[in-house]
């Protein structure tokens, strides 16, 4: 069968009913996919195949996505069991309830075991960030309207029963919200109506709380890695690994990278932690970072760290994914500003950044660029930033501007999901450009970055960016 322009393998020898198995994608790619037979015809359910692709191009685990799918799929389940019916509003919410409340008795007709609490709130994060992706990405209707999704009662402590509803309050589905016009909709899940037009928005937090949150930061660190995070998209355990040098004027780009268009705007490289030959300074390539580190300061890269010397650095480990290089000599890739304003905002704060560094000992010791600066811990002042400190630091963030945490990707990781929303919206959607921006080396399109045109991408991102 076809998917897109690229071809399916399949295997047709599936039972009656919804069942999830697998499928090979021309290019070999493996991916869990959900799939209803019934008296010999059997379907795929195309949506859940496009979400299952688009979660592996962003590098999670296949066992990551066939959770999902799995997810997904005992609702689908579910559903067929009660008669499959025409559903409005208020029966889609009930469905929903009605759902997690069979996972968390078992159901012998469906094989299913009791589900503990844990495994209720994955069911739940799953289907609502299934819906989201249906909404963005086929501009369908949302699966839920405004609801609470009644877990069942804790077995042990009120604490821990307060703690989980504080993520399931009234609004838990609220950015599911079926639109109040159309109070009544003959709706099968999980195919569900198209919305009329628009533009596809952002998949959780908009424009207007990235920067509430940035302006609201008072620590110069962090917020510059709010602007970094938001407006340049590296993961955070990049943001981590960036050395002092890896921050420089926009005119190092045509030396770096030939025929970036940037060069008013300040240049940030990601560089591979072990094999990059770039520290700090332009010409010497002799030496690794890796031997570096090891030579200058007696160190490990960072993503070794829990490894070595006993574990003893072992809170300052930042991992690191691999990316794909636009530098293949300094194995390094540049970061692709999403907004002028933020590059602008960055590079004056950066400029704060580093002269606060220098006056602390213990940064004498390593060259990454991000600090401790507690003031109340002057022991640690200079020290490298843990990654522990930086998410904490995030969710006091969210919390300042009246946010709820982890609500709709209000996370650190989140940030690089938004810059991955806004990117797409500046290049028009072209699936090469933006994995080129994020800097992600997916075997899902490797064949995209063939066919990539950089100099439109970058003219594209100019056009954008300087709106």
């Amino acid at each position: 069968m076809e998917t897109g322009s690229e071809l399916i393998a399949v295997d047709s020898d599936l039972p009656d009913g919804v069942t999830v198995a697998d499928v090979v994608r021309s290019d070999g790619l493996v991916a869990p996919a959900i799939w209803s037979s019934r008296a010999g015809e059997v379907e795929v359910h195309q949506e859940a195949l496009a979400w299952a692709l688009s979660e592996l191009s962003f590098e999670r685990s296949y066992a990551q996505v066939l959770q999902f799918i799995r997810s997904v799929s005992g609702l689908m389940k579910f559903y067929s069991q009660i008669g499959s019916p025409s559903l409005d509003g208020i029966g889609l919410r009930k469905l929903v309830q009605d759902y997690i409340l069979a996972r968390h008795r078992g159901d012998d007709d469906l094989n299913w075991k009791p589900l503990a609490r844990d495994g209720l709130k994955a069911q739940v994060r799953h289907i609502v960030a299934f819906s989201d992706f249906c909404q963005r990405e086929f501009g369908y209707l949302p699966l839920l309207g405004k609801s609470t999704v009644p877990l069942p009662p804790p077995s042990r402590s009120q604490k821990s029963f307060w703690k989980l509803m504080a993520c399931n309050e009234t609004d838990f589905f609220s950015h599911l919200a079926i639109r109040r016009e159309s109070p009544v909709i003959d709706i099968r899940i999980p195919g569900r109506a198209r919305t009329k037009g628009g533009a596809k928005g952002f998949s959780g937090m908009s424009e207007e709380v990235a920067w509430n949150l940035i302006d609201a930061e008072q620590n110069d660190t962090f917020k510059a890695i709010w602007l970094l995070g938001f407006f340049g998209g590296p993961r955070l355990s990049e943001s981590l690994n960036l050395w002092i040098c890896d921050v420089l004027p926009g005119n190092y780009r045509t030396t770096f990278f030939p025929g970036d268009i940037f060069a008013d705007l300040p240049l940030v490289v990601i560089a591979n932690p072990w094999t990059s030959r770039w520290c700090g300074k332009i010409g010497e390539e002799r030496t690794t970072r890796s031997d570096f580190l090891k030579n200058t300061f007696g160190l490990v890269p960072r993503p070794q760290m829990a490894e070595s010397d006993n574990g003893i650095n072992r809170g300052k480990t930042a991992g690191f994914k691999g990316i794909r290089q636009t530098n293949d000599t300094g194995e390094m890739r540049q970061i692709f500003w999403a907004s002028e304003r933020a590059a602008r905002e960055f590079e004056s704060l950066i400029v704060r950044v580093i002269q606060k560094r220098s006056r602390m000992p213990l940064a004498r010791r390593h060259p990454f660029l991000f600090v401790n600066t507690d003031p109340r811990r002057p022991e640690i002042q200079g020290d490298m930033l843990a990654m522990s400190n930086v998410k904490k630091a995030f969710v006091r963030a969210v919390n300042r501007i009246g946010e709820i945490p982890f609500r709709s990707r209000r996370s650190p990781h989140g940030m690089r999901h938004f810059y991955s929303d806004l990117i797409r919206r500046l290049v028009g959607g072209d699936v090469g450009s933006v994995q080129v921006c994020l800097g992600q080396r997916s075997r899902l399109s490797q064949h995209d970055y063939g066919t990539l045109d950089m100099a439109a991408m970058r003219h594209a991102l100019a056009a954008g960016t300087r709106n």
